[in-house]
């Protein structure tokens, strides 16, 4: 009897559950156009600023990682919008597609992080405390990528081949940001049952 129970006490926890569904929203989120919505809505933010696909490359993923918790998912749904764009604007390929990689690593440190479910697991650590110090550093090693990306545009012009700097109206913006408020709306819906308990 304990051969059958043991290894489905073992296997048979509820925190497992979040698992799949971040596979599952990451599958529903890369079949729509929701990833290339959100990479579009960052790049018009940071339009204005050279070296700004790159930034919104990055900032991409920061929401996504925030939204899905996998970095090799958030990598493929920003890298499929951002790379065609990249080459279209001449940015160097070691340079963006080196800047987008770094940036996977914001997928396992912001919460709700999938490493951080199965480390709490192993490790018997409380997963709400993991959440609650994963999402400050998440942020500020964003906003270090970020600010790297700009400073290497800024020593090294050849790094970007033509002027990328865009100008998109207000109305522009807001339609975009129109465009992925189902993604926006569950990043706060997971991040506020967190902190919120």
């Amino acid at each position: 009897v304990q051969a059958g129970t043991m290894p489905f006490s073992a296997l048979y926890k509820l925190d497992l559950i979040a698992l799949p569904l971040f596979v599952f929203l990451g599958n529903v989120i890369a079949l729509t156009q929701m990833g290339s919505d959100m990479f579009d809505l960052a790049r018009k933010l940071f339009s204005r600023i050279r070296g700004g696909l790159v930034v919104a490359g990055i900032i991409g993923q920061a929401i996504m990682a925030a939204t899905i918790g996998m970095s090799i998912v958030c990598l493929l749904i920003v890298g499929k919008s951002a790379v065609p764009v990249f080459k279209k604007y001449g940015y160097n390929e070691e340079f963006s597609l080196g800047s987008l990689l770094s940036a996977g690593a914001l997928g396992p440190l912001i919460p709700p992080s999938a490493a951080m479910i199965v480390y709490s697991l192993l490790g018997e650590v409380s997963l709400g405390k993991l959440f609650m110090a994963g999402f400050i550093p998440g942020i500020i090693l964003a906003a270090m990528l970020s600010l790297t990306t700009l400073v290497s545009v800024r020593l090294r012009p050849e790094l970007i081949a033509l002027k990328d700097t865009e100008r998109f109206s207000w109305k522009e913006k807001f339609s975009s940001f129109i465009k992925v408020w189902p993604v926006i709306l569950v990043m706060f819906l997971i991040l506020g049952s967190i902190y919120l308990g």
